[in-house]
Protein backbone atom coordinates (compact mmCIF):
# COMPACT_ATOMS: atom_id res chain seq x y z
CA UNK A 1 0.00 0.00 0.00
CA UNK A 2 1.44 3.41 -1.18
CA UNK A 3 2.16 5.91 1.65
CA UNK A 4 0.81 9.37 -0.12
CA UNK A 5 -1.80 9.52 -2.26
CA UNK A 6 -1.91 12.55 -4.54
CA UNK A 7 -6.02 12.48 -6.15
CA UNK A 8 -5.25 14.99 -8.74
CA UNK A 9 -8.85 14.35 -10.46
CA UNK A 10 -11.76 16.49 -9.25
CA UNK A 11 -11.25 18.24 -6.03
CA UNK A 12 -8.26 17.98 -4.64
CA UNK A 13 -7.72 15.13 -1.99
CA UNK A 14 -4.05 13.95 -0.02
CA UNK A 15 -4.45 11.04 1.80
CA UNK A 16 -2.35 8.54 3.53
CA UNK A 17 -2.00 5.08 2.28
CA UNK A 18 -4.33 3.73 4.19
CA UNK A 19 -6.93 6.45 3.01
CA UNK A 20 -6.72 8.54 5.83
CA UNK A 21 -6.65 12.49 4.57
CA UNK A 22 -3.22 14.10 5.54
CA UNK A 23 -3.56 16.20 8.34
CA UNK A 24 -1.48 19.52 9.44
CA UNK A 25 -1.36 20.72 5.47
CA UNK A 26 -1.45 24.50 4.20
CA UNK A 27 -2.78 25.75 0.92
CA UNK A 28 0.83 26.42 -0.22
CA UNK A 29 2.09 22.86 1.72
CA UNK A 30 -0.72 21.26 -0.48
CA UNK A 31 0.55 23.31 -3.55
CA UNK A 32 3.69 22.89 -3.21
CA UNK A 33 2.66 18.68 -3.34
CA UNK A 34 1.10 18.96 -6.15
CA UNK A 35 4.00 20.73 -7.85
CA UNK A 36 6.23 18.50 -7.15
CA UNK A 37 4.36 15.79 -8.52
CA UNK A 38 3.72 16.92 -11.66
CA UNK A 39 7.65 18.24 -11.93
CA UNK A 40 9.65 15.74 -14.08
CA UNK A 41 11.45 13.59 -11.73
CA UNK A 42 9.21 14.84 -9.20
CA UNK A 43 12.10 17.08 -8.26
CA UNK A 44 11.97 21.19 -8.15
CA UNK A 45 14.50 24.32 -7.59
CA UNK A 46 14.02 26.37 -4.93
CA UNK A 47 14.28 29.12 -6.45
CA UNK A 48 11.34 28.33 -8.67
CA UNK A 49 9.01 26.95 -5.91
CA UNK A 50 9.64 30.02 -3.42
CA UNK A 51 8.99 32.52 -6.26
CA UNK A 52 5.64 30.13 -7.34
CA UNK A 53 4.11 30.31 -3.86
CA UNK A 54 5.60 33.58 -2.49
CA UNK A 55 5.75 35.64 -5.69
CA UNK A 56 4.44 38.76 -3.35
CA UNK A 57 7.55 38.84 -1.07
CA UNK A 58 11.23 39.28 -1.77
CA UNK A 59 13.81 36.60 -2.68
CA UNK A 60 15.03 36.39 1.14
CA UNK A 61 11.30 36.39 2.53
CA UNK A 62 10.18 34.15 -0.19
CA UNK A 63 13.01 31.25 0.85
CA UNK A 64 12.54 31.82 4.20
CA UNK A 65 8.88 31.48 4.23
CA UNK A 66 9.71 28.05 1.84
CA UNK A 67 12.37 26.87 4.78
CA UNK A 68 9.19 27.07 6.90
CA UNK A 69 7.26 25.06 5.26
CA UNK A 70 9.24 22.46 4.14
CA UNK A 71 9.79 22.55 7.84
CA UNK A 72 5.91 21.87 8.04
CA UNK A 73 5.43 19.65 5.82
CA UNK A 74 7.85 17.02 6.60
CA UNK A 75 5.93 16.80 9.88
CA UNK A 76 3.06 16.12 7.96
CA UNK A 77 3.82 13.40 5.17
CA UNK A 78 4.73 10.05 5.95
CA UNK A 79 8.50 9.89 6.32
CA UNK A 80 10.94 9.41 3.41
CA UNK A 81 8.72 10.74 1.07
CA UNK A 82 9.86 14.21 1.08
CA UNK A 83 13.46 15.10 0.49
CA UNK A 84 15.02 18.66 0.23
CA UNK A 85 18.57 20.08 -0.24
CA UNK A 86 20.15 23.11 -0.30
CA UNK A 87 19.45 23.52 -4.31
CA UNK A 88 15.81 21.30 -4.78
CA UNK A 89 12.95 19.48 -3.42
CA UNK A 90 11.62 16.48 -4.28
CA UNK A 91 9.44 13.52 -3.71
CA UNK A 92 10.88 9.82 -3.53
CA UNK A 93 8.89 8.92 -7.08
CA UNK A 94 9.49 5.29 -6.88
CA UNK A 95 6.61 5.97 -3.10
CA UNK A 96 4.23 7.33 -5.89
CA UNK A 97 1.37 5.59 -6.75
CA UNK A 98 -0.36 6.74 -10.32
CA UNK A 99 -3.88 6.82 -11.59
CA UNK A 100 -3.83 6.49 -15.32
CA UNK A 101 -7.35 7.25 -17.84
CA UNK A 102 -5.88 5.20 -20.97
CA UNK A 103 -8.03 6.65 -23.69
CA UNK A 104 -5.04 8.04 -25.85
CA UNK A 105 -7.61 11.29 -24.94
CA UNK A 106 -6.67 12.36 -21.88
CA UNK A 107 -3.18 11.09 -22.18
CA UNK A 108 -1.53 10.23 -25.30
CA UNK A 109 -0.31 6.40 -26.45
CA UNK A 110 3.21 8.10 -26.36
CA UNK A 111 2.83 9.48 -22.74
CA UNK A 112 1.42 6.26 -21.84
CA UNK A 113 4.76 4.17 -22.87
CA UNK A 114 7.16 7.00 -21.57
CA UNK A 115 5.22 7.13 -18.16
CA UNK A 116 5.17 3.19 -17.85
CA UNK A 117 8.82 2.82 -18.61
CA UNK A 118 10.13 5.75 -16.24
CA UNK A 119 8.09 4.58 -13.42
CA UNK A 120 10.25 3.07 -10.60
CA UNK A 121 8.87 1.40 -8.05
CA UNK A 122 7.54 0.20 -4.93
CA UNK A 123 4.73 2.72 -5.75
CA UNK A 124 2.48 1.57 -9.31
CA UNK A 125 0.87 3.08 -12.30
CA UNK A 126 -2.38 2.14 -12.11
CA UNK A 127 -5.65 2.09 -14.05
CA UNK A 128 -8.64 4.12 -13.74
CA UNK A 129 -11.71 5.07 -15.66
CA UNK A 130 -13.37 8.16 -14.68
CA UNK A 131 -15.86 6.88 -16.38
CA UNK A 132 -19.12 9.50 -16.72
CA UNK A 133 -22.82 8.21 -17.43
CA UNK A 134 -22.48 7.10 -20.56
CA UNK A 135 -20.35 4.22 -20.44
CA UNK A 136 -21.61 0.85 -21.68
CA UNK A 137 -24.83 2.79 -23.10
CA UNK A 138 -25.66 3.87 -26.27
CA UNK A 139 -26.60 7.73 -25.26
CA UNK A 140 -24.90 10.60 -27.49
CA UNK A 141 -25.29 12.99 -24.77
CA UNK A 142 -26.65 13.86 -21.18
CA UNK A 143 -26.75 17.15 -18.73
CA UNK A 144 -24.79 17.95 -16.14
CA UNK A 145 -24.52 20.64 -13.38
CA UNK A 146 -26.81 22.41 -16.06
CA UNK A 147 -24.51 22.36 -19.44
CA UNK A 148 -24.78 19.56 -22.36
CA UNK A 149 -22.14 17.42 -22.51
CA UNK A 150 -21.67 15.39 -25.76
CA UNK A 151 -20.50 12.08 -26.81
CA UNK A 152 -18.61 11.27 -30.00
CA UNK A 153 -16.34 8.97 -30.70
CA UNK A 154 -15.16 7.74 -27.39
CA UNK A 155 -14.92 11.48 -26.42
CA UNK A 156 -17.10 13.87 -23.86
CA UNK A 157 -16.82 17.69 -24.91
CA UNK A 158 -18.98 20.20 -23.28
CA UNK A 159 -20.22 22.79 -26.47
CA UNK A 160 -17.09 24.86 -26.34
CA UNK A 161 -14.79 21.51 -27.07
CA UNK A 162 -13.14 21.28 -22.99
CA UNK A 163 -13.40 17.55 -22.18
CA UNK A 164 -15.90 16.79 -19.69
CA UNK A 165 -15.23 13.65 -18.44
CA UNK A 166 -13.95 10.03 -20.29
CA UNK A 167 -16.27 7.80 -21.80
CA UNK A 168 -13.54 4.47 -21.15
CA UNK A 169 -14.72 1.25 -19.96
CA UNK A 170 -11.62 -0.72 -18.88
CA UNK A 171 -11.63 -3.70 -21.55
CA UNK A 172 -11.25 -0.49 -24.14
CA UNK A 173 -8.26 0.62 -21.79
CA UNK A 174 -6.69 -2.27 -21.72
CA UNK A 175 -6.74 -2.36 -25.30
CA UNK A 176 -5.08 1.09 -25.81
CA UNK A 177 -2.58 -0.04 -23.25
CA UNK A 178 -1.39 -2.98 -25.36
CA UNK A 179 -2.57 -1.99 -28.95
CA UNK A 180 -1.35 1.63 -29.03
CA UNK A 181 1.15 1.74 -26.29
CA UNK A 182 2.52 -1.14 -26.77
CA UNK A 183 2.54 -2.62 -23.00
CA UNK A 184 2.86 -6.15 -22.55
CA UNK A 185 -0.75 -7.99 -21.38
CA UNK A 186 0.41 -8.95 -18.46
CA UNK A 187 1.85 -5.51 -17.59
CA UNK A 188 -1.40 -3.73 -18.45
CA UNK A 189 -3.64 -6.69 -16.63
CA UNK A 190 -1.35 -5.76 -13.60
CA UNK A 191 -2.31 -2.12 -14.12
CA UNK A 192 -6.16 -2.73 -14.12
CA UNK A 193 -6.25 -5.66 -11.35
CA UNK A 194 -3.24 -6.05 -8.73
CA UNK A 195 -1.67 -2.31 -8.84
CA UNK A 196 -5.25 -0.90 -8.32
CA UNK A 197 -6.69 -2.90 -6.06
CA UNK A 198 -3.10 -2.21 -3.66
CA UNK A 199 -4.38 1.38 -3.31
CA UNK A 200 -7.33 0.49 -1.71
CA UNK A 201 -7.85 0.97 2.16
CA UNK A 202 -9.72 -2.57 1.48
CA UNK A 203 -9.77 -4.10 -1.46
CA UNK A 204 -12.43 -7.00 -0.14
CA UNK A 205 -10.20 -9.57 -2.14
CA UNK A 206 -10.02 -8.21 -5.25
CA UNK A 207 -6.97 -7.63 -7.49
CA UNK A 208 -5.65 -11.01 -6.84
CA UNK A 209 -6.41 -15.06 -6.96
CA UNK A 210 -5.77 -16.06 -3.52
CA UNK A 211 -6.32 -20.29 -2.78
CA UNK A 212 -9.08 -20.65 -1.07
CA UNK A 213 -10.84 -17.05 -1.22
CA UNK A 214 -13.66 -15.95 -3.02
CA UNK A 215 -13.27 -15.49 -7.06
CA UNK A 216 -13.91 -12.13 -8.60
CA UNK A 217 -12.92 -12.59 -12.06
CA UNK A 218 -14.40 -11.94 -15.44
CA UNK A 219 -13.90 -13.60 -18.93
CA UNK A 220 -11.83 -11.14 -21.83
CA UNK A 221 -11.33 -12.01 -25.18
CA UNK A 222 -8.47 -10.20 -27.99
CA UNK A 223 -9.91 -9.71 -31.12
CA UNK A 224 -8.03 -10.35 -34.39
CA UNK A 225 -7.46 -6.36 -34.47
CA UNK A 226 -6.35 -6.42 -31.20
CA UNK A 227 -9.18 -4.98 -29.60
CA UNK A 228 -10.15 -6.27 -25.57
CA UNK A 229 -14.10 -7.09 -25.40
CA UNK A 230 -15.61 -8.00 -22.11
CA UNK A 231 -17.11 -12.05 -22.48
CA UNK A 232 -18.63 -12.17 -18.97
CA UNK A 233 -17.97 -13.08 -15.37
CA UNK A 234 -16.47 -15.83 -14.29
CA UNK A 235 -18.14 -17.75 -11.35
Amino acid sequence: MPDLVIHLRGPLRIATGDGRPLAGLTRRGQAMLVCLALQPGMRAERGYLAELLWSDRSEEQSRASLRQELSVLKRAVPEAILAADRQAVWLDAGAVHAGLIADNIHVHAAAIRMACAAKTGPGQIFLVTDAMSTAGSDINGFTLNGRHIRRSNGRLTLSDGTLAGADLDMPTALSVMIKEAGISSASALGMATSAACGVLKNPMGFGSLVAGGPLHAIHLSQGASGEIRFVGKLT
